[in-house]
């Protein structure tokens, strides 16, 4: 299944990990960096938690963030849209800052997804209220 910018889903690694309330989730990264892909560190940067309001769509598209959100965040646009699979919805984003992000949903849960490497990334996770209300990063 094709995600986006040519990117195969199957040429995805995907980790298992558990939710802030212990549902399981996964997240997705490429095995080998694209060329330009930066890796750096986090470190001078200020953690944060911001409010936003990404409601899942039904097919995949991206959504610029808004100019102070990127600001705050790093992230400069995402997309959250159901999924087939084992996960029904899955969030997919790119960052040009560094954190380790945690994407909350409308049930209080959330999904953590830490940032190495400045391009995208990729979390399938369930919910019953999937609408990503906030998000921290530290």
């Amino acid at each position: 299944m094709a995600l986006y910018d040519g990117i195969d889903e199957k040429d995805i690694i995907w980790e298992e990990r558990v939710s802030g309330k212990g549902n399981k989730y996964e997240v997705g990264y490429l095995e080998k960096p694209s060329g330009d892909a930066k890796k750096e560190s986090s470190d001078g940067k200020e953690d944060f938690g911001i409010t936003c309001n990404w409601y899942p769509t039904d097919n995949f598209y991206w959504i610029d963030t808004e100019t102070g959100f990127k600001k705050v965040s790093g992230i400069t646009r995402y997309s959250v849209h159901k999924h087939d699979g084992n996960y029904s919805y899955i969030i997919e984003f790119t960052n040009n800052e560094n954190y380790d992000y945690k994407f909350y949903d409308e049930t209080g849960d959330y999904y953590g997804c830490n940032c190495f490497l400045k391009r995208n990334h990729w979390v399938r996770y369930n919910s019953s209220k999937p609408r990503i209300i906030f998000v921290r990063g530290d």
